[in-house]
């Protein structure tokens, strides 16, 4: 670990939580203008538009994390806009692509959707990987912004339709919720230990035999597919209109905001401080990692944990209805 690790680390501490979670935004605002200076000589001849997705979209990334980006295309165009992208960049930068990009895990290439065909709800095209907010808290980066307005309208309309596949995405995010709900309450995630709390600490590590991300599924994903059962409701009970539903920001704590300004949630301060809390802690643990490239257990204040989790806890629970 070099001391320009070390300082990196401790400027984690020197921060209270809602400090750190604004100067991320503000980072991510910086990755943005990278990310389009870096890729802005790409220009396909048919319609596209480029959104970053994940802690990108929401403007949450840590530096350890890839750049992850969704090509929109349309459904006409017979060709695929990733491989274009990738025989672009690869010829232009003389790296792989996948050095600097989370790429599809199969075709080894930035991920496409294509509107009118694809269900936009579902990661990589795959029916068990359902994740309606890679799309719907999404960035515009490049392209024509409409394709993305198009796509964000699709996935809210994939959330609430009534057929079997309606039904089917519901019931996998609601399980989602569930699922890492579980992992808040015990500390694991399948058979992976994420944190403890007899020696309170969270564990990181990207190496695949022993791959655990800390509070990443616990104190984050909890709330962000929270979010999304309260958004999916409140659709259904007609609440908001999709109209409304497409206004809201990207960002989890805006969309918190966003969801409180409209009369949907109340209190929402326990959970905002949790989720700042547990995002400035996971990318401690990325951070350590990032120093170390091996396993890290990183320690956490016991009172402090338990005040967030119990916020969480309190908040799904009220999604849960």
């Amino acid at each position: 670990m070099t001391s320009e690790s070390i300082e990196t680390i401790e400027q984690f501490s020197d921060l209270t939580a809602v400090e750190y979670f604004g100067l991320v935004e503000a980072v991510n605002e910086n990755y943005l203008f990278d990310l389009r200076q870096e890729i802005c000589d790409f220009q396909p001849t048919v319609d596209f538009c480029i959104v970053t997705t994940g802690s990108d979209g929401k403007k949450e990334r840590h530096i350890q994390s890839k750049t992850e980006f969704i090509i929109l295309q349309n459904a006409e165009y017979s060709g695929d806009l990733g491989q274009e992208f990738t025989a672009w960049y690869e010829a232009r930068s003389g790296s792989s692509v996948a050095e600097g990009f989370d790429v599809h895990s199969v075709t080894g290439t930035p991920e496409v959707k294509r509107l009118g065909q694809d269900t936009l709800s579902y990661a990589e095209g795959n029916a068990d990987l359902v994740y309606p907010d890679r799309i719907l808290n999404s960035t515009f980066v490049m392209g024509n912004p409409e394709l993305q307005n198009q796509a964000r309208a699709s996935v809210l309309a994939e959330m609430t339709d009534v057929s079997d596949d309606g039904r089917r995405t519901r019931d996998r995010i609601r399980a989602q919720m569930r699922q890492y709900l579980r992992c808040l309450e015990i500390g694991y995630y399948y058979k992976s230990v994420v944190f403890q709390v007899d020696q309170p600490a969270q564990y990181y590590d990207e190496r695949k035999e022993t791959y655990t991300l800390g509070f990443k599924v616990p104190g984050i994903r909890t709330v962000q597919r929270a979010l999304d059962v309260i958004t999916i409701k409140s659709l259904q009970h007609q609440l908001i209109s999709p109209e409304e539903a497409l206004m809201l920001p990207a960002n989890t704590v805006g969309r918190l905001n966003g969801l409180a300004d409209a009369g949907i949630l109340r209190d929402i301060s326990g959970v905002t401080k949790g989720y700042e809390w547990f995002l400035q802690q996971y990318h401690l643990a990325q951070e350590t990692f990032k120093a170390s490239q091996v396993g890290v257990s990183v320690p956490f204040g016991l009172p402090t944990f338990l005040q967030h989790k119990v916020a969480v806890l309190q908040f799904v629970e009220s999604a849960k209805g």
